[in-house]
């Protein structure tokens, strides 16, 4: 038997853990631009687009499929009389 509660809880601490490193990745968007100076071995430097914004792109879509899966659990979580209602804060 599935323990929902469970899952639950630790897919409630995934998307903690994403909205986070979202938060941090857009300070660094934030902080550094969109367009960013790289330097190569050779000594020679371009522009090129802040890696942080491919990231936080991808880490954004991984948090949005985590909600999904929560909120696919709370009806699971009502029939087997294990959800309150109440609303859970991050």
């Amino acid at each position: 038997m599935i323990d929902y509660k469970e899952l639950y809880k630790t897919t409630m601490a995934r998307y903690a853990a994403l909205a986070k490193t979202c938060d941090q990745l857009t300070d660094d968007i934030g902080n550094r631009g969109a367009i960013v100076k790289r330097k190569f071995s050779t000594g020679r430097e371009c522009f090129d687009v802040n890696p942080s914004i491919e990231l936080r792109n991808k880490t954004a879509k991984e948090a949005n499929a985590t909600v999904t899966t929560l909120v696919a659990l709370i009806p699971k979580l009502e029939a087997a009389g294990l959800w309150n209602g109440e609303e859970d804060t991050l």
